[in-house]
């Protein structure tokens, strides 16, 4: 019954082959196994590299030369459905057409018989079914196979490393993507205003001449972060933009750079926006400026987009028709935009700071029919509430530092009396606290 069986099976090596695999091995067979393994890699039980057989010795060679002479009929035995062990293909996609058969398996709606098609070429598969018009980093999350979600996830964590070079720009844009060569940040950090969110880098390139549109860049981003985009080279070719990986030096991605990205992020607590100078910078003025705490909590709020403003509600589709008021200035588009601006030419951050939070305030009382501060008096009022917090806070943080006094009992049959008050200026109030005790403290 087996012989019988044996017999119908095809016979893949023929007499010819079994004759060359069997043949004695020549020194240049040798030669070339020997000069084809990388010389520090791989090394052996005994610990020595590869490198030392190259200089001294011939051993250990076998499997080298027995791998050659197999790579020559290997395409005449393996089958074109065979998805392992081939250079060009990836073992992987064996798991990945099982999870798409199980997905296609239990999403079937259909109770007749059926069949199944597959493409052993998977990466043609996803394209055609989840990014038919782009590549997999322009993929949203959809629906699908738990294969394709496990993808989907760790696209962003691929993207961090990502880098655009500029070609013609009308595939990068400005506020999304990575492109700023050098240092880190390469995104653009600062919020955008709400017309320029969706432009790509095309609007910022003169359309017949080679370079940036230096007018516009300057009047779009503040002095530093222009200076850095205007370094980067352009001219007027039809090339398109392009992907590298900065990484490697070649720019190719390798799992070996993605895996060094991943322990630096750990490392250092994560992926962070303050990676750059200038951003630790800017919320070091914000986390150090001295007004109280509210109100740096306000600053970062504003700066990070997180107020409910009219632009905030909207994009959140919580209000739909609305009136959004432009004010023009140069190089101001967003808080963080102006706090930067302020800072780096007056330096008066925290009088801006309390201005900008009473004017938040007066806002906030009117749309809820508050008694509010008249306009003409918020600036004094909010400067006025900084001197008071000014004064106050020193007289205090000497306190903290002082010996703490220790309560002395009275004589028998006397009580004492502790008491102490304070003003509250911005409320108009105050209070004053009592405590009685005789010589047991009670």
């Amino acid at each position: 019954m087996v012989d019988d069986i044996v017999d119908e099976i095809p016979c893949s090596i023929s007499d010819e082959m079994n004759g060359e695999l069997l043949a004695d091995f020549t020194r240049e067979e040798v030669v070339v196994a020997l000069n084809q393994i990388e010389p520090l890699k791989a090394p052996g039980p005994d610990g020595l590299p590869p490198l030392f057989f190259q200089h001294y010795c011939i051993y250990k060679l076998m499997s080298k030369v027995v791998t050659d002479r197999m790579n020559g009929l290997l395409p005449l035995i393996i089958s074109d459905s065979q998805s392992a062990f081939q250079s060009d293909k990836a073992i992987s996609d064996n798991i990945l057409v099982a999870f798409e058969t199980l997905h296609h398996m239990k999403n079937q709606k259909s109770k007749n018989r059926g069949f199944l098609a597959l493409k052993l070429d998977m990466s043609k598969v996803f394209h055609a079914k989840y990014f038919p018009n782009g590549s997999v980093l322009d993929a949203k999350p959809s629906v699908g196979s738990y294969a394709w979600q496990s993808i989907v996830k760790a696209k962003n964590l691929v993207k961090s490393g990502l880098l655009w070079r500029v070609g013609d720009g009308k595939q990068i844009k400005i506020f999304e993507d990575r492109w700023l060569p050098g240092e880190e940040p390469t995104k653009v950090i600062s919020p955008p205003n709400t017309i320029l969110v969706e432009w790509t880098m095309s609007r910022l390139l003169n359309p017949n001449v080679a370079g940036w549109n230096t007018q516009l860049v300057d009047s779009i981003f503040l002095p530093f972060k222009a200076q850095r985009i205007k370094g980067i080279p352009n001219y007027v070719t039809n090339q398109e933009d392009c992907v590298s990986w900065p990484k490697c030096k070649i720019g190719l991605y390798s799992m070996k750079s993605e895996y060094q990205i991943l322990c630096e992020a750990k490392t250092n607590g994560g992926p962070s926006r303050s990676t750059d100078e200038g951003v630790k910078l800017f919320w070091k003025h914000i986390w150090h400026t001295k007004v109280p705490n509210k109100i740096k909590v306000f600053l970062w709020r504003a700066c990070s987009n997180a107020l409910p403003t009219k632009v905030g509600l909207h994009k959140r589709k919580i209000m739909n028709n609305t009136i959004l008021l432009r004010v023009n200035f140069p190089r101001i588009d967003t808080m963080w935009d102006l706090v930067s601006f302020v800072q780096a030419k007056t330096g008066e951050l925290a009088n801006f700071a309390m201005v900008a939070w009473a004017i938040w305030q007066r806002r906030n009382k009117l749309r809820c029919k508050e008694t509010s501060t008249p306009v003409h008096k918020i600036f004094k009022s909010a400067l006025s509430l900084l001197v008071e917090f000014q004064q106050r806070k020193p007289r205090l943080a000497g306190q903290s530092h002082s010996n703490p006094t220790q309560w002395q009992p009275p004589p028998p049959n006397v009580v004492k009396v502790n008491f102490d008050g304070d003003v509250f200026g911005d409320s108009h109030k105050a209070r004053v606290g009592v405590v009685i005790r005789n010589e047991h403290g009670e």
